[in-house]
């Protein structure tokens, strides 16, 4: 698995828990290049300001599990300060309401800003000692009590049609909000 476009610590933190979820989910995955093709794995704009990779893993039909997605990216976001994080981490909201959706209820997302004279190398460190333990154990924490657990509920098939329902609906009013706000009045 490559992430040409991250440093070594973000690398790291990607493919650590990757692995973890591979190494559990060993037989209910198929690859990412079963459901990716090669121009979208890794893609950037010509300028090369704005990168990512893409990976995902669609469960096999005996799964309980339909998916896995990793998205890895470079891009410039407007990150909101939050006081308890200290001066280098924040929390991250997008204002997108089907990104919010689309990357989970139980998602935990923070930009590292170093300010006054911060340098990559800080960032690093950040990432290094504080980020990638804390994002380990809480996948590992996640795996044990919930993916792998035994006797995990399945969806019926009434509630995984009205959760496909849902997700239609906030991804068309997702969309069409994203457009509203970003077009003249």
């Amino acid at each position: 698995m490559e992430f040409p476009h991250i440093l070594a610590p973000h690398k790291d933190l990607m493919v650590g828990p990757i692995s973890a979820v591979d190494k559990r989910l060993h037989g209910h995955l198929l690859p990412s290049s079963a459901s990716v093709p090669p121009d979208a794995e890794y893609y950037q704009n010509q300028s090369g300001a704005s990168q990512g990779s893409l990976c995902i893993n669609r469960g096999v039909d005996s799964s309980p599990t339909s998916s896995s997605t990793q998205i890895t990216s470079k891009l410039s976001m407007k990150i909101l300060n939050s006081k308890h994080l200290g001066n280098n981490l924040t929390h991250y909201f997008s204002s997108s309401l089907y990104f919010q959706n689309v990357v989970s209820s139980m998602r935990i997302l923070v930009g590292i800003t170093c300010e006054d004279g911060g340098t990559t190398e800080r960032a690093e460190e950040i990432i290094r000692d504080n980020i990638d333990p804390i994002a380990n154990e809480v996948l590992e924490l996640w795996m044990d009590s919930c993916v792998c657990k035994e006797g995990t509920t399945t969806v019926g098939d009434n509630e995984r049609d009205q959760l496909e329902k849902r997700d239609r609906m906030i991804k068309s009013r997702a969309i069409e909000m994203d457009l509203s706000s970003s077009m003249p009045i």
